[in-house]
């Protein structure tokens, strides 16, 4: 008997699970994990809104933003140099602030650019934005093709939002370091403060964070309804994007964790007979592993 154990240990322990492990390995996605170890830089920051439901912080922190209320995403508390607000009005409709140099930008789901300067002097100017269109005022440059609009400074601040996959996105340079807070967090590569409240102490749930960073006094917490979700085809294709060894994007799974992108596309999902969800956030992380270095396409199903 301990023959017939030792023989089978050996041949279970030391041979089929290394053939297994072997097996299972992605030598590309092995690649691209190490290469982003190589070139990742520590002199920028990157913080990402999907949708109005979703938030990943400038330290990779990710949170659902269960509110109706105008919250702070970013702002610069040291120098003043940009602001950045997620607008959500009673009637349902929303849109991005973004303050940069005493200009304003107001970007809407409906490709609309809205400009207002010299807010110092209270002047104001409105216009639409055309598409294919440049823009140079201030310091800044906003740019408009397609269905994306970003608007960047010169002084390393970018802020960019893709209507089509409701994504939006603002990058800061390194000269930026620890200056913002908000939503996004703060940008100091310090994990352990990235819940910080607005009068500087450290929130004790996400509820609180999020109630921190209200900019309106009418508006309502959204209560996160726990119920049961029936396997939709949708789902099907969650797991298919973030959960199959034959992804289209396996290739970055070990570059991008791709477990919370298959959670929230399964409860975004939930009762939805399309496929927008889980192509948006198909985007989201595509966006990230482009960021990473990992380059990869959206999904076929989702173009």
């Amino acid at each position: 008997m301990d023959l017939a154990n030792i023989t089978n240990y050996l041949i279970e322990e030391k041979l089929m699970r290394p053939l297994r492990d072997f097996y299972n390995i992605n030598p590309v996605a092995e690649y691209y994990r190490f290469k982003r170890r190589m070139m990742e830089s520590p002199f920028e920051y990157h913080a990402v809104l999907m949708g109005n439901k979703h938030v990943m912080t400038f330290d990779g922190r990710i949170y659902d933003l269960a509110s109706k209320c105008s919250v702070l995403l970013a702002k610069d508390f040291v120098h003043s140099t940009f602001t950045v607000v997620l607008n959500q009005e009673t009637s349902g409709s929303r849109s991005l602030y973004v303050e940069m140099n005493q200009t304003v930008f107001d970007l809407y789901p409906g490709l609309k650019m809205y400009k207002v300067y010299n807010l110092s002097l209270a002047e104001e100017s409105c216009q639409s934005l055309d598409f294919d269109l440049s823009l140079e005022k201030n310091g800044l440059i906003a740019r408009k093709e397609a269905n994306k609009i970003e608007v960047s400074s010169q002084s390393g601040v970018s802020v960019s939002c893709d209507f089509h996959h409701d994504l939006c996105t603002i990058t800061l340079s390194g000269w930026h370091h620890g200056v913002s807070a908000g939503l996004f967090g703060t940008n100091d590569n310090e994990a352990g403060n990235e819940w910080m409240l607005s009068n500087h102490s450290h929130s004790s749930s996400i509820k609180e964070f999020i109630r921190s960073w209200q900019v309106t006094s009418q508006c309502s917490h959204v209560q996160k309804k726990v119920k049961a979700c029936p396997i939709t085809v949708k789902q099907k294709f969650c797991k298919m994007f973030f959960q199959e060894a034959r992804s289209l994007l396996r290739n970055c799974f070990k570059v991008v964790d791709p477990e919370p992108f298959y959670a929230m596309c399964s409860q975004d999902s939930c009762g939805s007979s399309e496929l927008k969800a889980a192509c948006n956030l198909a985007a989201a992380f595509v966006h990230l592993c482009n960021r990473n270095f990992v380059p990869l396409d959206i999904p076929p199903q989702c173009v």
